[in-house]
């Protein structure tokens, strides 16, 4: 659980500092609620469970060793579980937004009641898997899947067709990301393709390599490939800025990367390692160490850089990093 030179700025998560364990199989998805105050985690055991990030279980006195020391995952601290929302198939991805959790279950997308526990509303209409969802202002969730398309769904409608289905990708959908009226989406056709519902235009960026997520904020949008690169462009006008590489492995799994509060990239890796690279500089500020198999969902604290939380196939277990082990609240 040791963090690998060179020794970076105390911005960024320092050490393992607790575990979010009690899933009994594989974290596919990890996405923290808007002011960081909670998390959430996606199973292949059919659950999404809520957590407390930064409080430690009571029911779990903590170990001897100190957080930060040289230990194994499952003997990290455990951090307060909230809630447990059980679902009819394996969770792939999870949006969150105020109340409504939005759920990819198989070819499903499922909308859970936040607080009541309870589903509200199921969606079908996608003919394969779907890799990614995200909800959309007022009221209106997106699906993106392994059939090629995107659907769109209106929260509020008591139908359960979709509103809108977007085909324009040559193969499977594998990310989605909504801002205001735009909709972007990321495919293993290499191509990046942003919609823009007011003026009812679309653009492609090709990107030269299969896509396998992609993250973005006001400014920027990170794109990750299968040739092992992450190209960091400019959001308004599609200039690339810098491209990173050579610290993360790819080029067999859908790696997740990240962008946290500061701007800097986050990514997952096929060797385990979560690597945090310096944005501006093209350069790596930062190895995670601790995950015995690939990292295959990171999530970024909105406001905090300091911290972060990864997940691998090694295990039930999710991994809190931050730079202070006073981060957690005892």
């Amino acid at each position: 659980m040791r963090v690998s030179e060179p020794k970076v700025p105390e911005s960024l998560p320092g050490a393992a500092v607790a575990q979010l364990a009690g899933h009994e199989a594989p974290i596919q998805s990890v996405t923290f609620s808007a002011d960081g105050q909670y998390c959430w985690t996606g199973s292949v055991d059919r659950t999404v469970r809520m957590w407390s990030p930064s409080r430690l279980d009571p029911s779990f006195p903590p170990p001897k060793n100190l957080p930060g020391d040289d230990v194994s995952i499952s003997d990290l601290p455990r951090a307060l579980i909230m809630q447990v929302y059980s679902l009819t198939h394996a969770v792939a991805d999870i949006a969150v937004d105020d109340q409504a959790l939005i759920c990819a279950t198989g070819n499903t997308v499922t909308w859970v009641d936040v607080v009541t526990q309870t589903s509200q509303r199921r969606w079908r209409g996608h003919t394969a898997r779907i890799n990614a969802v995200a909800v959309m202002a007022p009221e209106v969730a997106v699906s993106a899947s392994y059939d090629g398309t995107v659907r769109i769904w209106d929260m509020r409608s008591r139908s359960t067709a979709a509103i809108q289905v977007l085909k324009d990708a040559k193969d499977s959908v594998t990310d989605v990301q909504v801002d205001d009226a735009c909709i972007r989406t990321s495919s293993v056709d290499g191509v990046v393709r942003t919609y823009d519902l007011r003026m009812g235009v679309v653009q492609c960026d090709d990107m030269g390599s299969p896509i396998m997520s992609m993250a973005q904020n006001k400014q920027d949008m990170a794109v990750s490939c299968l040739d092992g690169v992450i190209r960091l462009y400019n959001l308004h006008n599609a200039l690339l800025k810098t491209t990173v590489s050579g610290y993360h492995v790819a080029g067999q799994y859908g790696l997740p990367c990240r962008l946290t509060a500061s701007g800097d990239i986050l990514s997952g890796s096929e060797d385990g390692r979560t690597v945090f690279y310096d944005s501006s500089r093209g350069n790596v500020r930062q190895c995670l160490l601790g995950h015995s198999k690939p990292t295959c969902a990171v999530a970024t604290h909105p406001t905090d850089s300091s911290v972060a939380v990864t997940a691998s196939f090694d295990g039930q277990a999710a991994v809190v990093w931050a730079h202070s082990p006073y981060y957690m609240k005892w």
